[in-house]
């Protein structure tokens, strides 16, 4: 079986101190897990769509924020990529329809 898409449901409540995971994942394991996660989506060639859900404190969007820089960083998320993967410009293309329209409504 291969799936036609990854739902990736990132949360954070498995971050250390989280009332509510009642685990103790560093920073760092978030960010590793995640990389983790896109790189296996990579080797299948599997597109992800990833969504951030739970976490209660407010150092998560500071750590969900490193981990996206960290997967653009190593090349594994990006516009650019997408369009790569597609095999074709029609990414790229909407991609900058839409910071265009998001620039004109500021």
């Amino acid at each position: 079986m291969r799936p036609d898409i990854i739902i990736y449901n990132a949360g954070t409540d498995i971050l250390d101190g989280d009332p509510l995971g009642g685990l103790a994942i560093s920073p760092e394991g978030i960010i590793e897990r995640d990389e983790i996660v896109f790189r296996a989506a990579r080797k299948h060639r599997i597109p992800i769509l990833m969504v951030t859900s739970g976490g209660y404190q407010k150092r998560t969007a500071r750590i969900i924020a490193d981990s996206l820089l960290n997967l653009h960083h190593l090349g594994l998320i990006g516009h650019e990529l997408a369009a790569q993967e597609a095999g074709s410009t029609k990414v790229e293309l909407m991609s900058k329809k839409h910071k265009e329209d998001y620039l004109a409504s500021q």
